[in-house]
């Protein structure tokens, strides 16, 4: 179990397509230039980790991602803005199972 992801974890994985990660005891924000990197990413599932905030910007750029899972994740109401999602253009699959989106 990981309790600390680095910002710069994804740095230069500019050809990374999926990322998966789960079971971890993370606390605060997820690292808000972690996939800064990866614009050709289409898969991200990251399941039942505990972090408690999206920053704005953590998606940015990331038009080509397909897929986003984070079943388990108890996210709160004001845990990311309205906008956090914008650049997900090409989403076809997105899911919060057992989890507090925070879309009300």
């Amino acid at each position: 179990s990981v309790s600390v992801l680095p910002e710069d974890l994804l740095q230069g994985k500019r050809e990374l397509l999926q990322f998966s990660m789960w079971g971890n005891s993370f606390s605060g924000a997820i690292p808000q230039d972690i996939f800064r990197d990866t614009k050709k990413l289409e898969r991200m599932m990251l399941y039942a980790n505990d972090w408690d905030e999206i920053p704005d910007g953590t998606f940015k750029g990331l038009t080509k991602l397909e897929i986003m899972s984070w079943a388990g994740c108890n996210f709160g109401d004001d845990s990311f803005s309205d906008d956090v999602f914008d650049d997900l253009i090409s989403l076809q699959f997105f899911d919060f199972i057992d989890g507090n989106p925070g879309l009300t």
